[in-house]
């Protein structure tokens, strides 16, 4: 991400900027915040597990470096996704009705 990152600088820009922005519509903060919200829930409830609770047995080797194999693939794809979309963003923006031929 780093590389993607120095290419070009609207797209760190627009990376720096948090995912619920004051322009955005009600209805797409509710709806932008529920994902973030299961994000962190995840990150609180994954160490609790392994170290507390041990509701989920323990995985695999296999399972093991496959989810890491899986997960430097998706960062991988996000990445190249970012460099070749340069519009790619955290929050989607109302830019207004486009302009068609009939206006």
């Amino acid at each position: 991400m780093i590389g993607v990152f120095r290419e070009d600088d609207n797209l760190l820009k627009e990376g720096l900027k948090p995912p619920i922005q004051e322009e955005q519509p009600l209805a797409n903060k509710i709806i932008a915040s529920l994902p973030i919200a299961a994000f962190l829930g995840l990150i609180a409830f994954i160490p609790l597990d392994v170290f507390r609770f041990h509701l989920f047995a323990q995985p695999s080797d296999l399972a093991s470096v496959l989810g890491l194999v899986v997960y430097v693939i998706g960062w991988c794809l996000i990445s190249m996704f970012f460099k070749v979309n340069t519009f790619a963003a955290t929050a989607v923006k109302h830019l207004g009705r486009p302009k068609t031929n009939s206006d």
